[in-house]
């Protein structure tokens, strides 16, 4: 397989992931910059608003990062009590609410790893993961493929694959994920580029094996 077929062909396989391409923009919100200023002054319907904005890219990003529903629900739920406990400190400092919203996500994601490594794993959790990912995917080969991307992205450094799973499954931008992970968005263009072309030589030697 060449290396762009490979590359073309890991993208493809990234982006298979339940409710398809979907990404929430703040523009598509159209008043996010009021909802923000309604919440931190204590509206609880904004707040409400906000939520049901951002979860599901926050859960995709999670149900990737946890290994079972269960866990990936708890981060869900730990990320948007942590955000509304500290809303009213929030600043516009030119990074997007979402870049906020998952660096928030990433240090519950963080924690719950480090409770997970105290405590027995579910034996069903991986098959659990993949087949949940792949709701609504052709199963024939759905499942297969997800459980290649599962490996490829554990075999990455860490900050590759929460930046893998941020810009696949979250749904951010270069400048969003750099605003999350205090990185430029070239540097974050960089080190994307570095991990795709790592799973895809890994894809490409299981092509040849």
């Amino acid at each position: 397989m060449s290396h762009a077929r490979s590359h073309s062909r890991l993208r493809r396989m990234l982006r298979r992931r339940p409710g398809g391409a979907q990404r929430v923009h703040e523009d598509d919100l159209g008043d996010v910059y009021e909802l923000v200023e309604a919440a931190r002054a204590g509206d609880r319907s904004a707040l409400g608003e906000l939520f049901d904005a951002f979860h599901a890219r926050i859960y995709r990003f999670a149900r990737v990062r946890c290994a079972t529903v269960e866990d990936a629900e708890d981060v869900v739920a730990e990320t948007f009590v942590a955000a509304w406990k500290s809303i009213e400190r929030f600043e516009w400092t030119g990074a997007p609410f979402a870049a906020w919203l998952f660096a928030i996500a990433r240090s519950q994601v963080a924690g719950h790893h480090r409770h997970a490594a105290s405590r027995p794993q579910a034996e069903s959790g991986g098959d659990e993961r993949v087949v949940e990912l792949e709701s609504g995917v052709d199963e024939s080969a759905g499942v297969e493929q997800r459980m290649l991307v599962d490996a490829y992205l554990a075999e990455l450094p860490e900050r590759q694959r929460t930046i893998v799973t941020m810009r696949f499954y979250g749904g951010l931008d270069a400048g969003e994920i750099g605003a999350a992970l205090g990185m430029s968005a070239a540097a974050v263009r960089q080190q994307q580029l570095k991990a795709l072309e790592k799973m895809a030589m890994k894809m490409r030697r299981e092509q040849v094996a």
